[in-house]
């Protein structure tokens, strides 16, 4: 996840592309918010670093909210880095080939005004008692802090190195374990062409409306971002970021969801897919690989989509803060009516905040709001009291749970109401 502050549009989003046969081969293009390219460019001025060889920046006239760059490798980087400090975002780019497609993405629907989503394919009744309310109970706070700690113990996660693909590895055995009793679902992991780090996908195949999909994920890398001179803060590969909350602690919701339902006896009516993504920190990428490549051109609808991107540590009076931008406020509202009925009271209370904001593509549920789908993003406290100490070594398990150790547990039962409660299952008894 990228640190949560707003910015003056609607979304920030950047992409980034390998070289095309007419440009050197360092260039690129990135498309990016309006005012984040401004102040790039100032910035890069006032170094006295742009328009030279190394770093091209060259804004393409535009009159929306977002606006095409040609860059090179030098200037991209710097670029990261000025907006890692100007506004706490860490990445947000992903690929594209050419000029003519970075300007197809900065128009692409999702990113004009007055867009709205289509009318949801889900009944936002919630009726799923006679399952939710046992499988609440077997919600494991140990096998969750578990996981956490596990992933944490690689030395980093990033989308390009052994480490990052060691954790893929870990992860789908681990899925295979959970699942090995249930013929209806099948772990898998989902290669990329540009990278190390693959995807690792649950399915639980839907009994009467499989091409009808429910998802749930969280992100499987992790990044660290140090001190650079000149330029303050740049990301690397190379250092321990042990990235426990961000997003350690969404994967290990995540599975303990998945082991909960795959030890139950539901048989969903709609698809269950649970994502681990790879690659969110550099922009998103893999989402947005993995959308082209599994969904697009399939019969498979996606119905609905929940992110669980940092929910371990509570910074805030509140337990649960709901994402507003690039996000379903119909979904958000069945959400939120989940925990009217399930977290009411102890044991299974959850407290929840007024909605805040992300400001810019700031984690893999934005690759499916571009696609129309309806998303929805619990987040673990309000925007200026969330973790301090993601993207550094700082970013551990112990920090975490030295504010409260059941905050991971609170938003994987969130998670495993919203699975059943969207995918459906039991059928309910008229009254007599």
């Amino acid at each position: 996840m990228k640190r949560l502050r707003p910015i003056p549009s609607l979304l920030t989003l950047f992409t980034l592309s390998s070289a095309t046969a007419a440009l050197p081969q360092d260039r690129t293009w990135i498309v990016t918010d309006r005012q984040v390219a401004l102040d790039t460019r100032d910035k890069l001025e006032e170094l006295d670093l742009i328009d030279s060889e190394e770093a091209v920046f060259n804004l393409v006239p535009s009159t929306g909210p977002l606006v095409t760059v040609e860059i090179n490798r030098a200037g991209l980087g710097r670029l990261k880095t000025i907006v890692h400090r100007e506004y706490n975002h860490c990445g947000g780019f992903s690929p594209h080939s050419n000029r003519a497609e970075a300007r197809a993405q900065e128009r692409r629907p999702a990113y004009q005004p007055n867009f709205t989503l289509s009318s949801p394919k889900f009944a936002a009744v919630v009726d799923q008692q006679a399952v939710v309310v046992p499988a609440l109970d077997e919600i494991d706070a140990t096998r969750i802090a578990a996981v956490v700690c596990k992933l944490e113990s690689f030395h980093n996660r990033h989308y390009d190195t052994d480490n990052g693909q060691a954790a893929s590895d870990y992860l789908l055995q681990l899925w295979e374990s959970y699942t090995s009793s249930r013929s209806d679902i099948t772990v898998r992991k989902v290669p990329h062409d540009d990278w190390k780090q693959d995807t690792v996908m649950a399915r639980i195949e839907g009994r009467e409306t499989p091409s009808e999909v429910v998802v749930i994920g969280a992100h499987l890398d992790s990044i660290y971002c140090v001190e650079y001179p000149g330029l303050d803060r740049t990301c690397t590969r190379d250092h321990p970021a042990p990235g426990a909350d961000d997003d350690a602690s969404g994967i290990a919701a995540v599975s303990e969801i998945l082991r909960v339902v795959a030890s139950s006896d539901f048989k969903p009516r709609r698809t269950i897919e649970f994502i681990a993504y790879a690659a969110e920190e550099e922009g998103l990428k893999g989402s947005r690989e993995l959308i082209q490549k599994e969904y697009s051109g399939t019969d498979r609808q996606v119905i609905g989509a929940m992110q669980l991107d940092m929910v371990g540590f509570k910074g805030s009076e509140k337990d649960v803060y709901f994402v507003s931008d690039a996000t379903s406020q119909q979904l958000t509202d069945f959400v939120k009516s989940m925990i009217a009925t399930y977290n009411s009271s102890a044991p299974h209370r959850i407290e929840v905040g007024e909605d805040i904001t992300c400001g810019y593509a700031c984690s893999d549920h934005v690759s499916w709001y571009e696609e129309g789908v309806h998303t929805v993003f619990p987040f673990e406290a309000n925007r200026e009291q969330s973790n301090k100490k993601i993207h550094s070594e700082g970013d551990t398990g112990d920090h975490m749970r030295s504010i409260d150790s059941d905050h991971p547990l609170r938003f994987a039962k969130l998670g495993l109401e919203y699975v059943i409660e969207m995918a459906k299952g039991h059928t309910p008894q008229p009254p007599e």
